[in-house]
């Protein structure tokens, strides 16, 4: 018989202790990492969660920021702004490639949202 033979049949127990104990350390190992995933996992979600609720009220703020009502209040009241006097309007003439010419001044145009 060969020395490795003679050392695999005198220690057979202490081999098979050995490989079930390693085992049993890579199970544990793995075992531990997916809690762990798990757990970051989780966190990332409550994360996900917390920012898409913040995004859904930034838009609505945006929207609200974006109302021409509000635009309008904030260029009376704040910026002290008023309607330009008929002296004031530019009139724009733009001539279109299809013939036809547009000639309107900017109060013509905005006048119905105010």
């Amino acid at each position: 018989m060969s020395k490795l033979s003679e050392f695999i049949e005198e220690n057979w127990q202490w081999l098979v202790v050995a490989g079930l104990l390693a085992s049993a350390i890579l199970y544990s190992w793995n075992r531990h990492y997916i809690i762990v995933l798990e757990s970051h996992l989780t966190g990332a979600s409550s994360v996900k969660e917390s920012l898409l609720d913040e995004q859904k009220k930034l838009r609505m703020e945006v929207a609200e920021l974006k109302k021409p009502e509000r635009i309008f209040w904030v260029a009376i009241t704040k910026l002290q702004m008023t309607y330009p006097k008929q002296e004031q309007i530019i009139q724009i003439k733009k001539s279109h490639p299809d013939g036809w010419t547009l000639n309107r001044s900017w109060l013509d145009i905005h006048s119905t949202t105010f």
